[in-house]
């Protein structure tokens, strides 16, 4: 084997003297009948080490190859020849004799019964070799993909959660993989956990101070004339903080991607409830909705938008409000449109700074607007006012949320 041919290289190997002329780009070996060297019971002659470099060098031109420094070639084949040395002496000793001769007949013999010529059969051997390095290339890259296969399982499962579709990550992986999925499943179930129990808590924080304030409301009408309005308007700035402050925290929105809910069946029960009202105050509430149409978002942020922009449009609407829910690619459309007096371009922006009162003879907080901004600003979208062709105040919002 090789390993106790370097061995006995290392045993038997006598350097002789190497001559050869200094290489130029047009330098040619003198050919001399000397030892270069000698290896156990035979020597290496320096016409056998000529004859095998014109030999490789030519076939380096006539394959395109380009060659090595010319020291590094020569000793190269130097170690080749000792090498062969070796084993020849080697099979001598063991009765087996194959000289080069030999061994240039058997290759010319198997060329012949293929009906091949030498050099064809030397092209065959390297297209053999080529193909099967390729081959080897082949199964690596399959046994690669192979390897990552769960990997891409993981991310399509992640993009799952990411887009609702379900809620947790798939745990039947390979060990490490199973033991992180396990741990974002963890996190992802206390987030929800986190979410819920702050809508809770915002909940009942709205129920206990709700009672308060009403009373505290009553009991400044009690109030003589002078002092009542200032007992009213701390009690409007309370009230107005704490309603503010109560949506934004039950508000879901960022961080968190919703299983898609249907437009027009969540806003289907609201929109009803307020086209009532809207017949009560003499005011045409049109809709147009596209159906079909499912978005990831949660139910009570949807219907908090809606809401506050349908009922702003109807304290200042006259006679007609119109509300359009549109999808466009990914992006959901909606447009509130009212025939009230409008807005001035400073007028839309401080509508929707929290609390802010454009006319604070019409009754309500002034906060709607304002958190209408805070769950459009959650959910990563855009919000514009400006003057509708009616003549009043409409509302533009685009929410990247359309499920595909």
């Amino acid at each position: 084997n090789l390993a106790a041919v370097v061995a006995g290289l290392g045993r038997h190997l006598v350097m002789g003297l190497l001559l050869w002329l200094p290489l130029h780009a047009s330098a040619e070996y003198q050919r001399l009948e000397a030892i270069v060297a000698v290896v156990d019971d035979d020597v290496v002659l320096a016409s056998e080490l000529m004859a095998r470099l014109d030999t490789v060098r030519r076939s380096m031109i006539e394959n395109n190859v380009q060659a090595p420094p010319s020291d590094v070639l020569v000793n190269q084949i130097m170690e080749r020849l000792i090498i062969e040395n070796i084993q020849i002496q080697e099979a001598a000793k063991r009765g087996v004799t194959v000289d080069d001769e030999t061994l240039a007949r058997a290759v010319d013999t198997f060329a012949q019964n293929n009906n091949v010529s030498l050099q064809e059969f030397q092209q065959m051997l390297w297209l053999g070799l080529l193909g099967l390095g390729a081959l080897l290339l082949g199964v690596l890259a399959l046994q690669v993909r192979w390897g990552l296969a769960p990997l891409r399982r993981m991310n399509a499962n992640l993009r799952e959660v990411e887009q609702g579709r379900t809620e947790q990550l798939e745990t039947r992986l390979p060990d490490e993989l199973a033991t992180l999925a396990k741990s974002m499943n963890a996190v992802l179930a206390r987030d929800q956990r986190l979410i819920e129990r702050g809508r809770h808590t915002a909940g009942n924080l709205a129920h206990a101070l709700k009672t308060p304030i009403s009373v505290m409301r009553l009991l400044a009408k009690q109030l003589p004339s002078e002092s009542r309005s200032a007992w009213e308007a701390e009690l409007s700035r309370i009230d107005s903080a704490v309603r503010h402050h109560l949506a934004r925290a039950s508000a879901a929105g960022e961080g968190v991607r919703f299983a898609p809910v249907a437009l027009q069946g969540t806003l289907a029960p609201l929109i009803t409830g307020l086209a009532r009202l809207a017949q009560r105050r003499h005011i045409t509430l049109r809709q147009t909705v596209d159906s079909g149409v499912r978005v990831h978002m949660d139910g009570q942020d949807l219907q908090e938008m809606v809401g506050n922009l349908l009922d702003n449009a109807l304290r200042w609407g006259k006679s007609d409000v119109h509300i359009r829910l549109q999808a466009q690619s990914e992006m959901l459309l909606l447009v509130v449109s009212d025939d009230g007096p409008g807005m001035t371009p400073q007028e839309c922006q401080a509508a929707v700074q929290r609390g802010k009162r454009l006319d604070e003879q019409r009754s309500g907080s002034g906060l709607g607007l304002a958190i209408v901004t805070d769950l459009v600003t959650l959910y990563h979208g855009q919000m514009r006012l400006q003057r509708a062709e009616s003549g009043g105040l409409e509302v533009v919002i685009e929410l990247p949320v359309v499920a595909t």
